[in-house]
Formats: C-alpha cells, structure tokens, sequence
C-alpha cells in the first residue's frame, strides 16, 4: 500500500512539472493573416494608389492620376467609401463616387434607396447592386439606368475586383459599360495613407 501511495505522489509531481512548464511556456498559436474584409470593410481608413485608365472614346483615351478611397465605419457597421479620382496636376475630378454598404455574411449589399446620381443630379431607376467577398478577393457588381432631364436614358454598369496582396496593397481592377459599350477599364494598386 505505501508503494501505491508513492506512486501516486510521483504522478502528482510530474502532472505539477507538467503544468508549470506549459504555464511558463504557452503553446504559440498560429495567426491567421487578415483578410480584405478586416482592413477594407472593417476599418476606417483612407487607401490611395497610382490610376491608369482607358476611355473607350475615338482611338481611345488613356489617363493616369491617382485614386483615393475613403472607408469610414459607423457603429452601426454601415461601410461608406468615398472615391476621387486626382489628375497629374493633383486637382480632385469634378466626380465623387459615393457607396453605403453592409456587410451580411459573405456578401455586401447595398443601404437604402438610390434614386439620384450625387455627381449629375440625374434620375437613377432600376438600381441592382452586389457584392462577393472571400479572404483575399472582393466582387462588386452595380447596374442601374440613369434618366437625363430630357428624357435620355443610359444603362450603366461597373464591376470591381479588389484583390488583397501578400504585400498589405489592395490591387483593384475595374471596367464601366454604358448601353452595353465599354467606357472604361481600369488599374491600381492601393495602399493604406490612413488606419484607425
């Protein structure tokens, strides 16, 4: 019996030994690298990069400048970009791109109603918006028809693919279509001026 106590005692020693070298030395865990919706959708922060673009108007249109996002997250987890494009000369363009989003899952949709353009102060009908994310890759699809006070109607489309690099950059693709026409295509790659 005084043997099987003893053994006991040891045991509890070792299991002690045991708990204090794993206290002293925690197991490191791995960490999983962000995501584009941890520093695109769920931060405030203002991301800008280098823009090249082509205008699909006579022979084509080339313009560089740069591009600047601004994402400000309200309490209400309501996600606001808003988009200036800055000529070679760093004046803003006359065009503002304003978007008020919610993330739900796996998909971004769109807040509230959109019923005038803010640049043009045109009628807009028929607004279709979606977005797609995964880890590294963002999918935003947007359609609407925008109506001129003279009656004039064009169907507008853009898609954007923001894709999260290795590096933190954010490379972003993008193509607008009106009447089914390409109007313009587009590159960049952004980086983070401001995080909070």
């Amino acid at each position: 019996m005084k043997e099987t106590g003893r053994f006991l005692t040891d045991v509890e020693r070792i299991f002690f030994v045991l708990f204090l070298v794993c206290s002293l030395f925690p197991q490191t865990r791995e960490v999983a690298p962000p995501t584009l919706s941890d520093v695109f959708l769920t931060r405030n922060g203002i991301w800008e990069g280098p823009f090249t673009n082509y205008v699909n108007k006579g022979t084509g249109v080339v313009q560089n400048g740069t591009i600047r996002y601004e994402v400000r997250v309200g309490n209400d987890r309501t996600i606001r970009w808003r988009t200036n494009f800055i000529g070679p000369d760093g004046k803003e363009s006359g065009y503002t791109g304003y978007s008020i989003m919610k993330l739900n899952g796996r998909k971004l949709e769109w807040v509230g109603e959109e019923a005038v353009d803010e640049n043009t102060n045109n009628r807009i009908e028929g607004h279709v918006f979606q977005g797609f994310i995964l880890d590294s890759h963002l999918y935003v699809y947007e359609n609407y028809t925008e109506v001129y006070p003279d009656g004039k109607r064009e169907k507008r489309r853009s898609d954007l693919h923001f894709v999260l690099l290795k590096d933190g950059g954010i490379l972003l693709a993008a193509d607008v279509y009106v009447d089914d026409a390409l109007l313009v295509f587009a590159q960049t790659t952004l980086r983070p001026l401001e995080k909070s």
